[in-house]
This record gives structure tokens, C-alpha cells and sequence, in this order.
């Protein structure tokens, strides 16, 4: 079952994603991590409609790891701004640095988590609309080798 995705938009606008993908340090598909290296979480996701082109602003694309068991809860890598500028079609990449979620090995945590990405919107005055996007999943391991 692939992960719950999707965008909430006023009227006039449809997309597409967010698709999510995890990529280990060689930038490969991967769901079995090594805590002490970083790995980037990759976000794709578009924009279509007869007003699309019109709308300006910002994205904010923030990713966190819900813990499944024992662990922390917690936003990972920094919140990037995407400017709403050109294509309508966007990606950003998060990275998230060495150590920033514990394996089972030597802790209280299960070492695995499920991703939560978020997506939202200011207009060109900084102000949050409507539009907002999210993705659940995929499921991480975090492995101590």
C-alpha cells in the first residue's frame, strides 16, 4: 500500500503529490539507514489549473519522524523554502544530518519511524493560505552497522 498523500487547494487549482522518496549518502532509494551518516529526503510535487500560473509566494516543506514504539517524535532537517516562481512543477531536498534519530541498538528506541511531510504556503505578503500538502510514509530503519 503506498503511502497517504495529498493536496488541499482553493477552487480553480488540482496537483499532483507529494511523492517522498528517502535516498542514503549515494543519493539510492533506501529505507534502512545508518545512524551515523546523513540521508535526504527528497519531495516532489506540482501545481496545475487555470490560475496556477497567477499564484506567488512561498513553499515550506518540513519533514518529521513519528517513531513506531519506543523514540523521539521529532521535525528532521531544516524546514526548506521553495520559492513559487517558473514551472509548476517543484522538488526540494532535505538533508538530515548523522545521529539525528537513534537505532534499537544500545537505546529505548525501536529504530524505526514513519516520515510525515508537510507542505505549506505564504502569499507574496508572507501570509498562510489554504494550500497545503502532506505525505505519510515511507517506513525508516535507523541502524547502528
Amino acid at each position: 500500500m503506498p503511502p497517504a498523500a495529498g493536496f488541499d487547494f482553493p477552487v480553480g487549482l488540482t496537483g499532483a503529490g507529494p511523492i517522498v522518496s528517502v535516498l542514503d549518502p549515494d543519493s539510492n532509494p533506501n529505507t534502512v539507514l545508518d545512524t551515523g551518516l546523513p540521508f535526504y529526503i527528497r519531495v516532489e510535487w506540482s501545481i496545475a489549473g487555470g490560475v496556477a500560473p497567477l499564484i506567488a509566494g512561498t513553499w515550506y516543506v518540513s519533514a518529521y519522524a513519528d517513531s513506531v514504539g519506543p523514540g523521539p517524535e521529532v521535525q528532521v532537517g531544516a524546514t526548506m523554502p521553495v520559492p513559487l516562481t517558473g514551472p509548476l512543477n517543484f522538488s526540494t531536498t532535505i538533508t538530515v544530518p548523522p545521529g539525528a534519530l537513534p537505532s534499537a541498538s544500545g537505546s529505548a528506541s525501536s529504530g524505526v519511524y514513519e516520515l510525515v511531510t508537510i507542505i505549506t504556503h505564504t502569499n507574496v505578503f508572507g501570509v498562510a493560505t489554504e494550500m497545503t500538502g502532506f505525505a505519510e510514509g515511507p517506513l525508516i530503519q535507523m541502524r547502528t552497522p
